[in-house]
């Protein structure tokens, strides 16, 4: 998946800014501006499913996965920004 991803951004106008995103384990979120909220909600939900799928001993220090970074506006932002 990282390599199509550089490949990608290599011929996206915009896109430079991602390719230090493009290393280890990924799963790539596309999202319309529009609907940012909405989609970070359904994350949030999607996250906490997976958690509550695990063994109650393990949910207090799970994470399922890590939000490494994005783009907006041809800017690459870390998880905190």
């Amino acid at each position: 998946k990282n390599t199509l991803m550089r490949v990608a951004v290599d011929k996206t106008e915009g896109w430079d800014s991602l390719k230090p995103a493009t290393k280890g384990d990924n799963a790539w979120l596309f999202v319309n501006e529009e609907v940012i909220a909405e989609s970070i909600k359904a994350y949030v939900d999607f996250e906490k499913k997976l958690v509550d799928a695990l063994p109650k001993d393990e949910r207090a220090t799970a994470r399922p996965i890590d939000i490494s970074g994005g783009v907006m506006d041809g800017k690459l932002m870390d998880y905190l920004e």
